[in-house]
């Protein structure tokens, strides 16, 4: 589970990083 919400986690800083 936690490599699950670690995956997510980075997914979600990955999108932020193309919108900035």
């Amino acid at each position: 589970m936690f490599l699950y919400n670690q995956t997510v986690a980075t997914s979600e800083l990955k999108m932020v990083e193309c919108v900035s």
